[in-house]
């Protein structure tokens, strides 16, 4: 999970170790990217992004997008999930770059059941270009 917010990561924390899953937090892209990086295993990556009046929020969010969708060795290694409260506006600006790397977006406030969902659907993704 990458998000500044500390309660927001405790919350998907809470959803996803419920579903049995191991889970790892990162407070920013740098510390993501160092994680990601240094992994042997493959991992699904959860971050945010939003645009609200032509204004983005998560501008952090925004480099571990562009690392994802130009270094091939993380594209391949790992899965990533975008939860936004402005899917729609996402979807128009940075579309490309999140099909480039097959990352769903996921409408804020998420639904555990939809989380649990699109996780599933990257760990089939992974496990296919495995």
């Amino acid at each position: 999970i990458v998000n500044r917010d500390p309660r927001m990561r405790s919350a998907l924390r809470s959803i996803l170790e419920g579903a049995d899953y191991l889970v790892m937090e990162a407070p920013d892209t740098e510390s993501a990217l160092l994680t990601l990086r240094e992994s042997e295993r493959c991992m699904v990556v959860l971050f945010d992004l939003a645009l609200f009046n032509n204004t983005l929020t998560g501008a952090d969010s925004v480099a571990l997008l562009g690392a994802a969708s130009h270094d091939a060795s993380l594209a391949d290694q790992h899965a990533f999930v975008v939860i936004s409260p402005t899917p729609e506006t996402v979807e128009i600006v940075f579309g490309s770059l999140l099909m480039r790397i097959g990352a769903p977006i996921l409408a804020e406030p998420v639904h555990p059941e939809t989380l649990r969902r699109a996780i599933a659907d990257a760990e089939r993704r992974l496990f296919v270009t495995a």
